[in-house]
């Protein structure tokens, strides 16, 4: 419904590509090598079936010497691909070297590439020595998430002191406590006959 594309080479424009018409296309201008000047494509879109609705879109893609990556070292950067939109707002394209940065109560950050592991323990590895419903993770209102222990624990079967401090076991078949031969002291006056 419309006339052929074309292809121009210029040396003075650069390349340009078009698209039915005459309009919407790709043009790659790059600037004299000697100015050290980067190039740039520019996309040029019109309104149509999957244009935006109500204007033109437009872009300009270049390469510049960005940020580093989450493992970047000082001195060290790399080539990003930027675009400048419409309003004239740039933004950067992320690369797998990009990432996120974790970070807890102490120690060093920790760092990740996009699509590499980061490995949270606990320290138990048998799920049948695990409980549910016991921590709650909630937004701390500022830049993270907090892991917070309930008040009120379900599914204990014992408590260990530190080393040498003896066990306190919960049964739960026999309704009883265990302190493995400890001692129980500071214990208040029996108030009720059912009282141990």
């Amino acid at each position: 419904d419309g006339k052929d594309g074309s292809i121009g080479l210029s040396g003075k424009d650069g390349i340009t590509v078009k698209g039915k018409d005459g309009e919407n296309g790709v043009t790659i201008k790059g600037e004299d090598g000697a100015n050290g000047t980067n190039g740039v494509i520019g996309l040029n879109g019109h309104d149509g079936i999957d244009g935006k609705p109500a204007k033109d879109v437009s872009a300009d893609i270049k390469v510049v010497n960005g940020r580093p990556g989450v493992d970047g070292k000082d001195g060290d950067s790399l080539t990003r691909i930027i675009y400048e939109d419409e309003g004239g707002e740039t933004h950067t394209v992320a690369t797998m070297d990009d990432g996120l940065v974790f970070k807890g109560d102490v120690g060093d950050k920790v760092t990740r590439k996009l699509n590499d592991t980061l490995n949270i323990k606990g320290g138990v590895t048998a799920a049948n020595k695990l409980t549910d419903n016991n921590i709650g993770v909630i937004n701390d209102g500022k830049n993270g998430l907090a892991i917070k222990l309930a008040k009120e624990l379900t599914g204990i079967s014992s408590i260990t002191n530190t080393a040498g401090g003896g066990k306190l076991t919960l049964s739960e078949t026999e309704n009883s406590v265990s302190v493995n031969g400890g001692r129980i002291t500071n214990v208040g006056d029996a108030t009720a006959d059912t009282d141990a």
